[in-house]
């Protein structure tokens, strides 16, 4: 789903292992989509069609893409929540730091 994350690997090893680990863990939550909203949502934030297209290519009217889009939207914040909370939750239970979403460097 996210084969594109290769053609962002770079040079540096450790940007390259985060980089993976991060897009396996996306896939894993946007696999927890139902099939509607997760077709919208990699089409327009992962591949970049405008509505008019993802609405062609899935065949519904275009304001049932945006809909799809905003429910998956807002799926995936709470998915990324819960998944960074439970992340915050294993780092203290194995006593490592816990960075900031807002202190993650880039």
């Amino acid at each position: 789903m996210l084969d594109d994350c290769e053609s962002h690997i770079v040079g540096n090893p450790e940007q390259n292992v985060e980089l993976r680990r991060v897009c396996g863990e996306l896939e894993a939550l946007l696999i927890r989509l139902d099939d509607d909203k997760r077709t919208v949502f990699v089409l327009f934030e992962i591949e970049g069609l405008s509505m008019t297209e993802i609405a062609h290519t899935v065949g519904c009217p275009v304001q049932t893409a945006y809909s799809r889009l905003h429910a998956a939207r807002r799926a995936m914040r709470v998915l990324l929540s819960r998944h960074r909370l439970a992340n915050e939750a294993e780092c203290r239970a194995r006593r490592l730091p816990v960075v900031a979403a807002d202190r993650v460097p880039r």
